[in-house]
Protein backbone atom coordinates (compact mmCIF):
# COMPACT_ATOMS: atom_id res chain seq x y z
CA UNK A 1 0.00 0.00 0.00
CA UNK A 2 1.44 3.34 -1.01
CA UNK A 3 0.76 6.70 0.59
CA UNK A 4 1.12 10.30 -0.57
CA UNK A 5 0.90 13.69 1.01
CA UNK A 6 -0.38 16.87 -0.54
CA UNK A 7 -1.09 20.42 0.57
CA UNK A 8 -4.50 22.01 0.43
CA UNK A 9 -4.50 25.82 0.36
CA UNK A 10 -7.72 27.61 1.14
CA UNK A 11 -7.73 31.23 -0.02
CA UNK A 12 -10.01 33.80 1.54
CA UNK A 13 -11.21 36.01 -1.29
CA UNK A 14 -14.32 37.24 0.44
CA UNK A 15 -14.40 40.89 1.47
CA UNK A 16 -16.01 41.97 4.72
CA UNK A 17 -19.58 43.19 4.53
CA UNK A 18 -20.08 46.70 5.91
CA UNK A 19 -23.51 48.19 6.57
CA UNK A 20 -23.42 51.85 7.71
CA UNK A 21 -25.74 53.10 10.39
CA UNK A 22 -28.82 55.19 9.79
CA UNK A 23 -28.58 58.88 9.00
CA UNK A 24 -28.25 61.12 12.05
CA UNK A 25 -29.94 64.52 12.29
CA UNK A 26 -29.31 66.75 15.30
CA UNK A 27 -29.62 70.42 16.18
CA UNK A 28 -26.51 72.17 17.43
CA UNK A 29 -26.39 74.56 20.36
CA UNK A 30 -24.78 77.46 18.50
CA UNK A 31 -21.99 77.75 21.08
CA UNK A 32 -19.35 77.19 18.39
CA UNK A 33 -19.10 76.46 14.67
CA UNK A 34 -19.19 72.69 15.29
CA UNK A 35 -21.27 70.29 17.39
CA UNK A 36 -20.25 67.03 19.07
CA UNK A 37 -22.08 63.98 17.68
CA UNK A 38 -21.80 60.36 18.84
CA UNK A 39 -21.77 58.05 15.81
CA UNK A 40 -22.45 54.32 16.34
CA UNK A 41 -20.19 51.78 14.66
CA UNK A 42 -21.44 50.20 11.43
CA UNK A 43 -22.55 46.59 11.23
CA UNK A 44 -19.67 44.45 9.91
CA UNK A 45 -19.35 40.73 9.20
CA UNK A 46 -16.86 38.40 7.54
CA UNK A 47 -16.46 34.68 6.96
CA UNK A 48 -13.06 34.60 8.68
CA UNK A 49 -13.20 37.45 11.16
CA UNK A 50 -12.83 41.23 11.29
CA UNK A 51 -9.44 42.76 12.03
CA UNK A 52 -10.36 46.45 12.03
CA UNK A 53 -12.81 49.19 11.08
CA UNK A 54 -12.11 52.74 9.94
CA UNK A 55 -13.85 55.68 8.27
CA UNK A 56 -12.94 58.56 5.98
CA UNK A 57 -14.09 61.30 8.38
CA UNK A 58 -11.38 60.98 11.01
CA UNK A 59 -9.58 57.75 9.93
CA UNK A 60 -10.42 56.09 13.25
CA UNK A 61 -12.62 53.13 14.22
CA UNK A 62 -15.00 55.59 15.90
CA UNK A 63 -16.34 58.48 13.80
CA UNK A 64 -17.74 60.35 16.80
CA UNK A 65 -16.48 63.91 17.07
CA UNK A 66 -17.16 67.55 16.31
CA UNK A 67 -19.13 68.00 13.09
CA UNK A 68 -19.65 71.27 11.20
CA UNK A 69 -23.13 72.60 10.56
CA UNK A 70 -24.69 71.12 7.46
CA UNK A 71 -24.44 67.53 6.20
CA UNK A 72 -21.28 65.41 6.37
CA UNK A 73 -21.04 62.05 4.58
CA UNK A 74 -19.01 59.26 6.17
CA UNK A 75 -17.61 56.29 4.25
CA UNK A 76 -16.96 53.14 6.31
CA UNK A 77 -14.35 50.42 5.66
CA UNK A 78 -13.46 47.09 7.32
CA UNK A 79 -10.42 44.78 7.11
CA UNK A 80 -10.63 41.06 7.76
CA UNK A 81 -7.93 38.89 9.32
CA UNK A 82 -6.64 37.95 5.86
CA UNK A 83 -6.25 41.52 4.65
CA UNK A 84 -9.37 41.78 2.53
CA UNK A 85 -10.92 45.23 2.45
CA UNK A 86 -14.64 45.82 2.39
CA UNK A 87 -16.34 49.17 1.95
CA UNK A 88 -19.89 50.12 2.77
CA UNK A 89 -22.42 50.33 0.00
CA UNK A 90 -23.33 53.97 0.42
CA UNK A 91 -22.40 56.46 3.10
CA UNK A 92 -23.77 57.49 6.44
CA UNK A 93 -24.83 61.12 6.71
CA UNK A 94 -24.54 63.32 9.78
CA UNK A 95 -26.62 66.50 9.60
CA UNK A 96 -26.17 69.23 12.18
CA UNK A 97 -28.84 71.91 11.92
CA UNK A 98 -28.11 75.35 13.37
CA UNK A 99 -30.34 76.44 16.26
CA UNK A 100 -30.79 79.91 14.75
CA UNK A 101 -30.07 80.54 11.08
CA UNK A 102 -31.77 83.78 10.15
CA UNK A 103 -30.08 84.09 6.75
CA UNK A 104 -30.64 80.45 5.74
CA UNK A 105 -27.01 79.58 4.92
CA UNK A 106 -26.90 76.43 7.10
CA UNK A 107 -24.56 78.09 9.61
CA UNK A 108 -25.53 79.24 13.07
CA UNK A 109 -25.81 83.00 13.39
CA UNK A 110 -23.11 83.00 16.05
CA UNK A 111 -20.75 81.17 13.71
CA UNK A 112 -21.52 83.58 10.85
CA UNK A 113 -20.54 86.47 13.10
CA UNK A 114 -17.44 84.84 14.61
CA UNK A 115 -15.96 83.79 11.26
CA UNK A 116 -16.75 87.10 9.55
CA UNK A 117 -19.33 85.76 7.10
CA UNK A 118 -21.79 88.26 8.60
CA UNK A 119 -21.28 91.52 10.45
CA UNK A 120 -22.91 92.43 13.75
CA UNK A 121 -22.18 96.13 14.08
CA UNK A 122 -24.59 96.68 16.98
CA UNK A 123 -23.32 93.61 18.90
CA UNK A 124 -26.78 92.14 19.48
CA UNK A 125 -25.81 88.63 18.36
CA UNK A 126 -27.85 88.89 15.15
CA UNK A 127 -26.27 89.32 11.69
CA UNK A 128 -26.82 92.82 10.35
CA UNK A 129 -28.63 91.57 7.24
CA UNK A 130 -31.18 89.84 9.48
CA UNK A 131 -31.72 92.96 11.60
CA UNK A 132 -32.45 94.86 8.40
CA UNK A 133 -34.70 92.15 6.93
CA UNK A 134 -36.71 91.97 10.16
CA UNK A 135 -36.99 95.79 10.31
CA UNK A 136 -35.46 95.83 13.79
CA UNK A 137 -32.81 98.05 12.17
CA UNK A 138 -33.24 100.50 9.32
CA UNK A 139 -31.01 100.82 6.28
CA UNK A 140 -32.31 103.95 4.59
CA UNK A 141 -29.28 104.28 2.32
CA UNK A 142 -29.41 100.58 1.28
CA UNK A 143 -25.73 99.89 1.91
CA UNK A 144 -26.30 96.81 4.07
CA UNK A 145 -25.24 98.52 7.30
CA UNK A 146 -27.83 99.31 9.99
CA UNK A 147 -28.27 103.06 10.22
CA UNK A 148 -27.58 103.09 13.98
CA UNK A 149 -24.05 101.88 13.24
CA UNK A 150 -23.25 104.66 10.81
CA UNK A 151 -22.03 108.18 11.53
CA UNK A 152 -23.81 111.17 10.00
CA UNK A 153 -21.57 113.68 8.23
CA UNK A 154 -21.55 116.60 5.80
CA UNK A 155 -19.95 115.85 2.45
CA UNK A 156 -17.07 118.18 1.72
CA UNK A 157 -16.17 118.94 5.35
CA UNK A 158 -13.02 116.85 5.05
CA UNK A 159 -11.27 118.38 8.06
CA UNK A 160 -14.33 117.89 10.29
CA UNK A 161 -14.44 121.45 11.64
CA UNK A 162 -18.08 122.26 10.87
CA UNK A 163 -17.37 124.38 7.78
CA UNK A 164 -16.97 123.59 4.09
CA UNK A 165 -14.32 125.82 2.56
CA UNK A 166 -10.99 125.87 0.73
CA UNK A 167 -9.27 124.31 3.74
CA UNK A 168 -11.18 121.11 3.07
CA UNK A 169 -9.79 120.86 -0.46
CA UNK A 170 -6.30 121.36 0.99
CA UNK A 171 -7.03 118.64 3.58
CA UNK A 172 -7.98 116.23 0.79
CA UNK A 173 -4.69 116.95 -1.01
CA UNK A 174 -2.77 116.21 2.18
CA UNK A 175 -4.57 112.88 2.42
CA UNK A 176 -3.99 111.99 -1.24
CA UNK A 177 -0.31 112.93 -1.40
CA UNK A 178 0.88 112.54 2.21
CA UNK A 179 -1.53 109.93 3.65
CA UNK A 180 -3.04 112.33 6.17
CA UNK A 181 -5.49 110.36 8.31
CA UNK A 182 -9.10 111.48 8.08
CA UNK A 183 -11.83 111.26 10.70
CA UNK A 184 -14.45 110.65 8.04
CA UNK A 185 -13.46 109.27 4.65
CA UNK A 186 -16.99 109.72 3.32
CA UNK A 187 -16.80 113.47 3.93
CA UNK A 188 -13.67 113.70 1.76
CA UNK A 189 -15.30 111.77 -1.09
CA UNK A 190 -16.70 115.03 -2.41
CA UNK A 191 -17.92 113.69 -5.76
CA UNK A 192 -19.29 110.50 -4.13
CA UNK A 193 -17.57 108.10 -6.51
CA UNK A 194 -16.45 105.74 -3.75
CA UNK A 195 -12.80 106.87 -3.78
CA UNK A 196 -10.74 109.74 -2.41
CA UNK A 197 -8.38 111.23 -4.97
CA UNK A 198 -7.35 114.44 -6.75
CA UNK A 199 -10.73 114.73 -8.45
CA UNK A 200 -12.37 115.33 -5.06
CA UNK A 201 -10.14 118.35 -4.37
CA UNK A 202 -10.86 119.72 -7.86
CA UNK A 203 -14.60 119.15 -7.35
CA UNK A 204 -14.40 121.01 -4.03
CA UNK A 205 -12.54 124.02 -5.52
CA UNK A 206 -14.96 124.19 -8.45
CA UNK A 207 -17.98 124.17 -6.16
CA UNK A 208 -16.52 126.85 -3.89
CA UNK A 209 -15.82 129.29 -6.75
CA UNK A 210 -19.13 128.58 -8.47
CA UNK A 211 -17.73 126.75 -11.50
CA UNK A 212 -19.21 123.39 -10.58
CA UNK A 213 -22.11 121.74 -8.75
CA UNK A 214 -22.27 121.50 -4.99
CA UNK A 215 -21.38 118.13 -3.41
CA UNK A 216 -24.01 115.37 -3.51
CA UNK A 217 -25.99 114.64 -0.33
CA UNK A 218 -25.47 114.67 2.52
CA UNK A 219 -24.80 118.36 1.88
CA UNK A 220 -25.19 120.94 3.31
CA UNK A 221 -26.97 119.15 6.17
CA UNK A 222 -25.89 116.10 8.14
CA UNK A 223 -26.88 112.70 6.79
CA UNK A 224 -25.71 109.21 5.90
CA UNK A 225 -23.74 108.06 2.89
CA UNK A 226 -25.55 106.75 -0.14
CA UNK A 227 -23.96 103.41 -0.90
CA UNK A 228 -20.17 103.04 -0.79
CA UNK A 229 -18.27 101.69 2.20
CA UNK A 230 -15.46 104.20 2.68
CA UNK A 231 -16.64 104.67 6.24
CA UNK A 232 -16.85 107.49 8.73
CA UNK A 233 -15.34 106.86 12.15
CA UNK A 234 -16.03 110.24 13.70
CA UNK A 235 -17.72 113.49 12.73
CA UNK A 236 -18.03 115.96 15.58
CA UNK A 237 -20.15 118.48 13.70
CA UNK A 238 -23.12 116.13 13.38
CA UNK A 239 -25.20 114.71 16.23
Amino acid sequence: MSTATFTVTVNDNEDPVVVPGAAIVVTGDGASCTFAVTVPLPSVSDNCGIDGVTNDFNSLPDASGDFPYGTTSIGWFAFDVNGNLGSALGTQTITVNPPIDCNGNDESDGCDISNGTSQDCNSNGIPDECDIAAATSFDNNSNGVPDECEVEFVRGDANNNGNVNVADAYWILLHVFFDLALDCNDAADVNNDGAINLSDAIYMYSALVGFGPVPPPPFPDCGLDTGDNLGCDNFDSCP
